[in-house]
């Protein structure tokens, strides 16, 4: 054996080797787009001010923080990762996210304000995996996934018809119908298609929804359910009708375009009256502004 060489590994193509081993780009859309979501929802987070970036122990005055935390962690450095590829599930996601959080309780009193803060974003975290999409997503082509901007509209919509102020007309539509708790057996008779807000909410986490107008068919299909089950002199029916409202009034604001705000001007006429090529011209200009918003029309007059 001591005949034979042995040929090692250059440094450079271990690093490179590496560095593929830390992208294995397995992520569907719909799993990418959760930890995106996610994400976003924390940093917006009141309590997220002390975990959006790096512990910083000289700015922050704890120099003992990496003797104590030897695995650090952050929301932007779960957003680099993200970003440069180097989750491969979900879980991996989460385990960063509980780091965070564990990092904090490690090495915060529970009644310090880092320590506060960290249990409400953990509460808001949690409250985010119940929107996590199921491990049986059918992952679309690229060309079928919704536009971001169509994504955000159609989630806002969500968001509205669900909200607690809305109460007295939502409930009946939040989950899907139990037939057999309402006493109506004959429901999945009549209705074959039954929709609901939760479900129309998990098929968009899913990437279920290639456009808006898919999303909106749902929506619609949901009221019209209703309509077809229940008599114009039901409770329910009318209820529909309410929330049918909501979404028509969220939708149309949402999809107003700029220029129906806009200003718009009119330059009636310019008169030049020459009385004295020596001494002067009059230069009498009139325009009319009209804001569309305000539906006022102002009269400026410069002489």
């Amino acid at each position: 054996m001591l005949g034979h060489s042995v040929c090692l590994p250059s440094p450079a193509s271990i690093e490179t080797e590496a560095a593929s081993n830390m992208n294995p780009t397995t992520l569907s859309p719909a799993d990418k787009r959760f930890i995106s979501t996610t994400l976003s929802t924390l940093k917006k987070n009141k309590n997220s001010l002390y975990f959006r970036e790096p512990v910083d122990p000289i700015a922050l005055n704890c120099p003992d923080y990496f003797d104590i935390i030897k695995h650090p962690m952050d929301l932007s450095t779960a957003q680099s990762k993200l970003d440069n590829d180097q989750y491969d599930s979900i879980d991996a996601f989460i385990l960063d996210m509980r780091l965070v959080f564990d990092n904090c309780h490690k090495y915060n009193n529970p009644a310090d304000i880092v320590g506060q803060s960290g249990k409400k974003l953990e509460e808001a975290f949690e409250k985010c995996l119940l929107k996590r999409p199921s491990a049986t997503v059918v992952v679309r082509d690229s060309q079928d996934i919704m536009p971001d901007d169509e994504f955000r509209l159609c989630e806002n919509a969500l968001i509205e018809m669900q909200k607690k102020k809305h109460s007295h007309c939502n409930w009946a539509f939040l989950n899907p119908v139990d037939a057999t708790a309402w006493g109506a057996t004959d429901y999945h008779v009549i209705i074959k298609r039954p929709m609901d807000l939760s479900t129309i909410e998990k098929k968009l986490n899913e990437f279920q929804y290639a456009n808006e107008d898919e999303f909106v068919a749902d929506v619609r299909l949901m009221f019209q359910n209703c309509y077809t089950y229940n008599e114009p002199s039901h409770p329910v029916h009318d209820q529909g009708k309410q929330l049918e409202k909501i979404f028509d009034t969220y939708w149309k604001k949402a999809h107003r375009t700029p220029s129906s705000k806009g200003v718009c001007v009119c330059h009636l006429h310019v008169i030049y009256f020459f009385i004295n090529y020596d001494l002067f011209v009059l230069f009498w200009s009139c325009f009319y502004f009209y804001d569309l918003g305000k539906k006022n029309i102002r009269k400026i007059i410069i002489l």
